[in-house]
């Protein structure tokens, strides 16, 4: 389901612009200051690992590529 994900606390499928569904969101609050310390957590984990993935995906090199390289040199 591309564009989807699971809501944070709850297995409901929401659209990836979202961190939790709306009934989750009615639970405990539209902004994540008001979310308990677990969810708080959970979120602040999965916003890592999205940075860390974008962050490979610009400016890691291959094998291939170094390959690549060390033969036009």
């Amino acid at each position: 389901m591309s564009g989807y994900h699971k809501c944070i606390a709850c297995p409901t499928w929401i659209t990836y612009r979202f961190a939790i569904c709306a009934k989750c969101e009615q639970e405990y609050g539209r902004s994540a200051r008001e979310w308990p310390k677990w969810l708080r957590f959970l979120w602040n984990d999965i916003q890592k690992e999205r940075r860390r993935t974008k962050r490979i995906r610009e400016h890691e090199i291959t094998f291939s590529e170094l390959e690549d390289k060390n033969r036009n040199e």
